[in-house]
């Protein structure tokens, strides 16, 4: 039964965060919401313009929407509630899975720690092929392995991959930018891909 309580209160801990962040998130997206609507009834009388001026607000009341949760963000009232926040989800042996998953392979993109900003090519053995990927660990020490590196090798038309080990002679590095390779990749080939060339070693 002390079991079953302090489990009741453990997800209540959970729970309750959640339900206010997304209320106040909710109250606040409102209020932004209403002051937009009415400057966008405001901007129809301008239809005459060639632009369309309701959908240049949403858009840049996105944008500094987006760069105001970006300073916050850098807060550090914020980054304390975040490290409270991420201590709580990784309590929860499922949701720490897929929320560690989800948020490793969104600032694999974004953010200060990128791994998608790579891009290399691998030989692969015993074969001639190369595939187009990303080197993602450099270092392997804590796996005990030794002189071989960890790239992801996205699928095309899709958003499945592979990690493969590979010998770090095999990998060699590219010289154009990370996006620019996955759109390469994920259109399987089709996109253009202009400047790329191997990095002189």
């Amino acid at each position: 039964m002390k079991r079953l309580i302090r489990l009741f209160f453990q997800g209540l801990l959970v729970v309750v965060p959640l339900i206010l962040t997304a209320y106040i998130i909710y109250f606040v997206f409102s209020l932004g919401y209403y002051r937009i609507n009415a400057l966008v009834v405001w901007a129809k009388r301008f239809e005459y313009l060639p632009v369309e001026v309701p959908f240049l607000i949403y858009v840049v009341a996105d944008i500094v929407l987006l760069i105001i949760i970006g300073y916050l963000a850098s807060g550090f009232i914020t980054k304390t509630f975040f490290k409270w926040y991420n201590r709580l989800i990784f309590r929860i042996p499922i949701i720490r899975i897929i929320y560690s998953s989800l948020r490793g392979f969104t600032s694999a993109f974004v953010g200060q720690k990128r791994k998608f900003d790579q891009p290399v090519l691998v030989k692969l053995n015993p074969s001639n092929l190369e595939r187009i990927g990303f080197l993602v660990q450099d270092d392997l020490s804590k796996l005990n392995i030794k002189d071989k590196v960890a790239v992801y090798l996205p699928g095309s038309y899709g958003i499945s991959g592979n990690l493969v080990i590979a010998p770090a002679e095999n990998v060699t590095p590219l010289e154009t930018s990370g996006l620019d390779a996955m759109n390469f990749i994920i259109s399987g080939g089709i996109t253009e891909l202009e400047g790329v060339r191997i990095k002189a070693s």
